[in-house]
């Protein structure tokens, strides 16, 4: 069995889909190649086969994004970003996490008034935030019959 999966960017923890799934490994090389070209560079392409059973895969072949990485990976950055988000979120309520000085390797909740602008921006994203999600409420589809 052959798993095709396109990765934005090359990146474990991004936008990702499933290209194909079947026994025909030709199919699944040819899919993966040209998904990786018609995406204009910004999906990587690998192809997995796996055993009969499931129970184990290898990465038999991989088709670079434009940052031609060699097979996809997680992008630490992305979590350092969202774990800021997180930390400037809080921040905008009035409480940080801060080193324990008893307990090495804990944190603790602290009271800690933000500036201003930091409680602004986060209820600016707040709002822009509940715009598209609003927008992407699906419609109500008119009822058959």
């Amino acid at each position: 069995m052959y798993l095709v999966t396109a990765y934005r960017w090359g990146w474990l923890n991004n936008h990702q889909y499933h290209v194909y799934a079947g026994t025909d490994k030709t199919k699944a090389m040819a899919l993966a190649h040209s998904e990786a070209d018609d995406r204009g560079g910004k999906y990587g392409c690998a192809v997995y086969s796996f055993i009969e059973d499931g129970t184990d895969y290898t990465l038999e072949a991989y088709y670079p994004s434009s940052y031609d990485e060699e097979e996809p990976y997680h992008n630490g950055r992305l979590d350092m970003f969202e774990s800021l988000g997180h930390i400037i979120y809080n921040y905008s309520k009035g409480s940080v996490m801060l080193p324990d000085p008893d307990k090495k390797g804990y944190l603790l909740p602290v009271k800690m008034e933000p500036p201003e602008w930091v409680v602004s921006e986060v209820k600016r994203a707040e709002e822009m935030a509940e715009i598209l999600t609003n927008a992407r409420t699906p419609a109500r589809r008119p009822s058959v019959g």
